[in-house]
């Protein structure tokens, strides 16, 4: 196997590249949401939706990983920017949201693969 495809399969199919993704990617869309204007709401949708697809064929134990990474990301900075961390109930049910849409893709992914 060539090293640019271990790196590759290391990156998008280990934890530890679909944490990364979670937190670079989720800033980076924070950011391009903001800079055309969505709404906080919206920001928050697509960062958990960039967590279901980080969440692909993972164990359970790693999508709530990344779940908890882009819930951290919405937290600190789209409800309170700067990443500055702080907790209410709003937050309480993006984390909700965010560890079932992981929970479910995970678990649908891995049994296709099986």
């Amino acid at each position: 196997m060539a090293t640019h495809e271990s790196v590759a399969t290391v990156v998008l199919q280990g934890i530890g590249g679909r944490l990364f993704a979670a937190l670079w990617g989720g800033l980076a869309l924070v950011l391009t949401c903001r800079a055309i204007g969505l709404t906080p709401w919206q920001s928050t949708t697509a960062v958990v939706a960039l967590v279901g697809a980080c969440s692909l064929g993972l164990r359970a134990a790693a999508a709530v990983a990344v779940a908890v990474t882009g819930w951290l990301v919405v937290d600190g900075f789209v409800r309170h920017r700067y990443g500055q961390l702080g907790f209410d109930g709003q937050l309480l049910l993006v984390l909700v949201a965010a560890i079932t849409l992981a929970l479910t893709v995970s678990t649908i992914t891995r049994k296709v693969h099986r």
